[in-house]
Protein backbone atom coordinates (compact mmCIF):
# COMPACT_ATOMS: atom_id res chain seq x y z
CA UNK A 1 0.00 0.00 0.00
CA UNK A 2 2.44 2.17 -0.95
CA UNK A 3 1.25 5.33 -2.95
CA UNK A 4 -2.36 3.93 -3.97
CA UNK A 5 -3.89 6.05 -1.04
CA UNK A 6 -3.23 9.54 -2.58
CA UNK A 7 -4.30 8.22 -6.20
CA UNK A 8 -7.22 6.94 -5.22
CA UNK A 9 -8.08 10.05 -2.91
CA UNK A 10 -7.74 12.36 -6.31
CA UNK A 11 -9.80 10.11 -8.43
CA UNK A 12 -12.63 10.37 -5.64
CA UNK A 13 -12.28 13.81 -4.66
CA UNK A 14 -12.07 15.17 -8.57
CA UNK A 15 -14.64 13.19 -9.75
CA UNK A 16 -12.05 12.13 -12.29
CA UNK A 17 -13.24 9.35 -14.57
CA UNK A 18 -9.67 9.04 -15.22
CA UNK A 19 -8.55 5.25 -15.05
CA UNK A 20 -5.96 4.91 -12.31
CA UNK A 21 -3.10 2.05 -11.94
CA UNK A 22 -1.90 1.29 -8.23
CA UNK A 23 0.48 -1.79 -7.03
CA UNK A 24 -0.56 -3.50 -4.57
CA UNK A 25 1.38 -5.11 -1.82
CA UNK A 26 0.89 -8.89 -1.84
CA UNK A 27 0.17 -10.90 1.37
CA UNK A 28 3.41 -12.68 0.86
CA UNK A 29 5.24 -9.33 0.58
CA UNK A 30 3.30 -7.65 3.53
CA UNK A 31 4.43 -10.61 5.14
CA UNK A 32 7.74 -10.49 4.90
CA UNK A 33 8.46 -6.54 5.78
CA UNK A 34 6.60 -6.97 8.72
CA UNK A 35 8.67 -10.15 9.73
CA UNK A 36 11.98 -8.72 8.93
CA UNK A 37 11.02 -5.28 10.48
CA UNK A 38 9.86 -6.55 13.63
CA UNK A 39 5.86 -5.32 12.75
CA UNK A 40 7.32 -1.93 12.04
CA UNK A 41 5.89 -2.04 8.92
CA UNK A 42 2.49 -2.86 10.57
CA UNK A 43 2.76 0.60 11.80
CA UNK A 44 3.33 1.66 8.38
CA UNK A 45 0.16 -0.04 6.69
CA UNK A 46 -1.80 1.18 9.72
CA UNK A 47 -1.37 4.45 8.83
CA UNK A 48 -2.04 3.96 5.33
CA UNK A 49 -4.85 2.40 6.30
CA UNK A 50 -6.24 4.85 8.04
CA UNK A 51 -5.24 7.63 5.93
CA UNK A 52 -7.59 5.45 2.87
CA UNK A 53 -10.34 5.85 5.67
CA UNK A 54 -9.45 9.38 6.49
CA UNK A 55 -10.27 10.14 2.45
CA UNK A 56 -12.68 7.85 1.71
CA UNK A 57 -14.93 7.38 4.77
CA UNK A 58 -14.42 9.96 7.36
CA UNK A 59 -12.56 13.18 7.01
CA UNK A 60 -11.45 15.07 9.60
CA UNK A 61 -9.82 11.79 11.31
CA UNK A 62 -6.05 12.10 12.13
CA UNK A 63 -4.47 9.26 10.70
CA UNK A 64 -1.07 9.93 12.49
CA UNK A 65 -2.48 10.30 15.81
CA UNK A 66 -4.57 6.79 15.16
CA UNK A 67 -1.21 4.69 14.33
CA UNK A 68 0.73 6.42 17.38
CA UNK A 69 -2.35 5.68 19.81
CA UNK A 70 -2.68 2.33 18.00
CA UNK A 71 -4.18 -0.38 20.11
CA UNK A 72 -7.20 1.66 21.46
CA UNK A 73 -7.98 2.21 17.25
CA UNK A 74 -6.81 -0.98 16.04
CA UNK A 75 -10.28 -2.10 17.28
CA UNK A 76 -11.69 0.47 15.32
CA UNK A 77 -9.70 0.14 12.26
CA UNK A 78 -10.44 -3.25 11.68
CA UNK A 79 -14.26 -3.27 12.35
CA UNK A 80 -13.95 -0.44 9.71
CA UNK A 81 -12.31 -2.21 7.06
CA UNK A 82 -14.39 -5.17 7.00
CA UNK A 83 -17.60 -3.08 6.88
CA UNK A 84 -16.63 -1.28 3.92
CA UNK A 85 -14.96 -4.59 2.27
CA UNK A 86 -18.62 -5.96 2.98
CA UNK A 87 -19.78 -3.26 0.90
CA UNK A 88 -18.09 -4.47 -1.62
CA UNK A 89 -19.02 -7.64 -1.89
CA UNK A 90 -16.34 -8.94 0.39
CA UNK A 91 -17.31 -13.10 1.03
CA UNK A 92 -14.52 -13.46 3.53
CA UNK A 93 -15.05 -12.17 7.06
CA UNK A 94 -12.52 -12.18 10.48
CA UNK A 95 -13.59 -12.01 14.16
CA UNK A 96 -12.70 -8.14 14.90
CA UNK A 97 -12.70 -8.51 18.53
CA UNK A 98 -10.64 -11.63 18.84
CA UNK A 99 -7.70 -10.09 16.55
CA UNK A 100 -7.85 -7.31 19.05
CA UNK A 101 -7.84 -9.29 22.10
CA UNK A 102 -4.89 -11.41 20.46
CA UNK A 103 -2.89 -8.74 19.54
CA UNK A 104 -3.55 -6.74 22.93
CA UNK A 105 -2.42 -9.94 24.91
CA UNK A 106 0.79 -10.17 22.66
CA UNK A 107 1.64 -6.54 23.16
CA UNK A 108 1.14 -7.07 27.15
CA UNK A 109 3.32 -10.52 27.53
CA UNK A 110 5.98 -9.16 25.18
CA UNK A 111 6.37 -5.53 27.21
CA UNK A 112 7.27 -8.13 30.20
CA UNK A 113 10.59 -8.84 28.35
CA UNK A 114 13.01 -8.52 25.65
CA UNK A 115 12.91 -12.62 25.50
CA UNK A 116 9.25 -12.62 24.50
CA UNK A 117 9.24 -10.11 22.00
CA UNK A 118 9.76 -12.38 19.60
CA UNK A 119 6.10 -13.35 20.42
CA UNK A 120 5.26 -9.93 18.66
CA UNK A 121 5.73 -11.49 15.59
CA UNK A 122 2.64 -13.60 15.74
CA UNK A 123 1.35 -10.31 15.28
CA UNK A 124 1.71 -10.30 11.74
CA UNK A 125 -0.71 -13.54 11.14
CA UNK A 126 -3.93 -11.13 12.88
CA UNK A 127 -2.38 -8.63 10.77
CA UNK A 128 -3.61 -10.64 7.79
CA UNK A 129 -7.26 -10.59 7.31
CA UNK A 130 -7.74 -7.06 7.46
CA UNK A 131 -4.84 -6.42 5.01
CA UNK A 132 -6.70 -8.58 2.35
CA UNK A 133 -10.08 -7.39 3.12
CA UNK A 134 -8.33 -3.67 2.31
CA UNK A 135 -7.01 -4.88 -0.44
CA UNK A 136 -10.14 -6.31 -1.65
CA UNK A 137 -11.60 -2.60 -1.12
CA UNK A 138 -9.38 -1.04 -3.57
CA UNK A 139 -9.40 -3.55 -6.47
CA UNK A 140 -13.44 -2.82 -6.25
CA UNK A 141 -12.98 0.67 -6.46
CA UNK A 142 -14.62 2.51 -9.32
CA UNK A 143 -11.77 3.76 -12.02
CA UNK A 144 -8.56 2.14 -10.63
CA UNK A 145 -6.94 -0.51 -12.35
CA UNK A 146 -4.88 -2.75 -10.14
CA UNK A 147 -0.97 -4.74 -10.44
CA UNK A 148 0.43 -6.71 -8.08
CA UNK A 149 3.55 -4.88 -7.24
CA UNK A 150 6.35 -7.54 -8.55
CA UNK A 151 9.47 -6.32 -6.71
CA UNK A 152 10.06 -4.50 -3.19
CA UNK A 153 10.32 -0.76 -4.28
CA UNK A 154 13.25 1.26 -2.39
CA UNK A 155 11.53 2.59 0.89
CA UNK A 156 10.60 -1.33 1.20
CA UNK A 157 14.01 -2.46 0.34
CA UNK A 158 16.01 0.08 3.03
CA UNK A 159 13.56 -1.41 5.53
CA UNK A 160 14.37 -4.89 4.43
CA UNK A 161 18.00 -3.76 4.88
CA UNK A 162 17.32 -2.30 8.64
CA UNK A 163 15.34 -4.89 9.66
CA UNK A 164 18.11 -7.49 8.59
CA UNK A 165 20.74 -5.41 10.75
CA UNK A 166 18.20 -5.39 13.66
CA UNK A 167 17.99 -9.35 13.13
CA UNK A 168 21.85 -9.38 13.12
CA UNK A 169 21.71 -7.09 16.19
CA UNK A 170 19.30 -9.07 18.26
CA UNK A 171 20.93 -11.77 19.55
CA UNK A 172 23.64 -9.75 20.86
CA UNK A 173 21.49 -7.74 23.52
CA UNK A 174 20.83 -11.23 25.21
CA UNK A 175 24.30 -11.70 25.26
CA UNK A 176 25.16 -8.19 26.50
CA UNK A 177 22.02 -8.49 29.48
Amino acid sequence: MENQIEIISDVYQTGNDIQQTIELVSVRKFMILSLITFGLYDLWWNYRAWQFIERYKKPGISPAFRTVFGIFYLYSLFRQILNMAKEKGYHSTYSTPVLFIFILLLEIISAFSPYLILLSVIEIFLFIPPFKALNYIIRHMAYVTVVEQESFNTRQIILLVLGIIAWICFPFIFIVN
